[in-house]
């Protein structure tokens, strides 16, 4: 009784122990740090057409803003792992004197496609092997080019 017992007890560990799951999958960690480099102070605001709101973070000169996610296997910008959801799917940089310009996330292009801070590539230290690792930091310097595209705010 003993020996069957303890038989059972092992091999029940052992099929626990040995299970497939959600935490055998990597877990993907991505910082995603946006700089204000442009001279005055900006917001920038994150639109969540779910809810119909949308956050804003004031930086100042030389401030930044940093999102931090994590995931199985990917983890994406104003997203996380979460690419059914349309949270942060747009995100506006608006200026001093009223100007912004505006960048989209094109979910038929790919989860790190659109344009600006929704393209990776756009990145001051993107590359396939950054974003590969299980554990990355990805940097988006706000500046004069950002400025020059921006537009009358609606």
């Amino acid at each position: 009784m003993k020996k069957t017992w303890m038989l059972s007890l092992i091999i029940g560990i052992s099929l626990v122990s040995c299970k497939k799951g959600e935490g055998d999958e990597p877990v993907g960690k991505a910082n995603y740090v946006y700089f204000n480099t442009f001279s005055s102070p900006i917001d920038l605001e994150i639109y969540d057409p779910e809810k119909k709101s949308s956050i804003q973070y004031p930086l100042g000169y030389k401030d930044s803003v940093v999102f931090s996610y994590s995931g199985s296997p990917s983890v994406y910008p104003f997203l996380g792992n979460e690419l059914l959801h349309r949270t942060g799917d747009s995100v506006v940089i608006k200026f001093a004197n009223n100007t912004c310009i505006s960048y989209k996330r094109k979910y038929t292009s790919g989860p790190f496609l659109g344009n600006g801070v929704f393209n990776l590539e756009e990145y001051d230290n993107y590359t396939k092997d950054l974003v590969n690792q299980r554990s990355y930091t990805l940097r988006y310097s706000i500046d004069s080019a950002d400025y020059k595209k921006a537009t009358t705010c609606k």
